[in-house]
């Protein structure tokens, strides 16, 4: 349990500096809104790549743009003419490669002791008398959301969480680091620093504690010895999931002994179940023909055979 625990906060990025972004959408000149403008410079940094061929990725993106223009139905990319965004883009790009060799270090200099120097504020706690780092301490920026493999949300406007959003957790001692955050509480059984709602996914995020934080490699360590107990018991566990797997009369039974019976013959995660708009990912309980084929013909051929038997 946590003692003390002594931060800075966390870095909330500025947004972007304005331009004055005009665009065309549907013919008419549109003057951007500076969130809408954010969101028109994202969109140009993605054209020229396959994601803004993905029908399902610009959908996305162009029902929220269109949302954020005040619209009530959903524009197609067809309807906005965003070359003014690409030309921007572009010319920040030929800026970049037009620098000389000298000014490319000087310019890395200047980035790497701005990061020493914000890590050196933000990056570390003091937990329990000892000063640890943190795993992360900046929050991500609104930004599109890219996704792995085919999220169905991919293309989506991801907004960055504000001071306001922003719960941190602080001992009672801790001075309030300054900012405007949501709350300040005090949980001596977490290891977390910060946390926020991701507004797209609408799930808590964290800031944590690195893994190196002695208290956590303590929980590990716990963790571990739970394993040592296990392999203690392990053919008695297995020969349970044999057991079961013979249970023709209880179905629930067979389903458990056959998901732990994967789990320890391909060493597969649990797995849990998935909101339609989550990432198509599986484990052990979550399992579908389509995934894992190969790997589990085996395994699902060998328990027939057994209940079988």
């Amino acid at each position: 349990m946590l003692e003390q625990l002594n931060h800075n906060g966390v870095i909330v990025p500025e947004p972007p500096r304005r331009v004055g972004l005009v665009l065309k959408v549907e013919g008419q000149e549109v003057a951007l809104t500076p969130g809408q403008e954010e969101m028109a410079l994202a969109w140009a940094k993605k054209l020229g790549t396959p994601y803004v061929k993905d029908r399902t990725f610009a959908r996305n993106f162009m029902a929220d743009f269109s949302r954020e223009l005040g619209l009530v139905r959903v524009l197609n990319v067809e309807d906005v003419d965003f070359s003014p965004a690409l030309r921007l883009v572009e010319a920040e790009r030929e800026a970049r490669e037009r620098l000389s060799p000298e000014e490319k270090k000087a310019q890395a200099a200047e980035r790497k002791a701005l990061r020493e120097e914000l890590k050196e504020r933000f990056g570390h706690a003091i937990v329990n008398g000892e000063r640890v780092e943190l795993a992360n301490y900046i929050v991500e920026p609104s930004g599109i959301f890219m996704g792995r493999g085919k999220h169905p949300l991919r293309g989506r406007w991801k907004e960055g969480a504000s001071h306001q959003d922003i719960t941190l957790n602080l001992s009672p001692d801790a001075p309030r680091p300054e900012g405007a955050w949501a709350e300040i509480v005090w949980q001596p059984d977490s290891l977390w620093v910060a946390r926020w709602r991701d507004k797209l996914a609408d799930k808590l995020k964290y800031v944590w504690l690195h893994d190196s934080a002695p208290i956590k490699q303590e929980r590990e360590a716990i963790k571990f010895d739970k394993v040592y107990e296990l392999e203690d018991e392990l053919e008695t566990v297995r020969a349970r999931i044999e057991q079961d797997l013979c249970q023709n009369g209880d179905s629930t039974r067979w389903r458990i002994a056959t998901a732990c019976y994967l789990i320890d013959a391909l060493c597969l995660r649990v797995g849990d179940e998935k909101d339609p708009d989550e990432a198509d990912t599986v484990g052990a309980t979550t399992l579908r023909v389509a995934i894992g084929r190969a790997r589990c013909a085996l395994a699902l051929a060998e328990l027939a055979a057994r209940s079988i038997a």
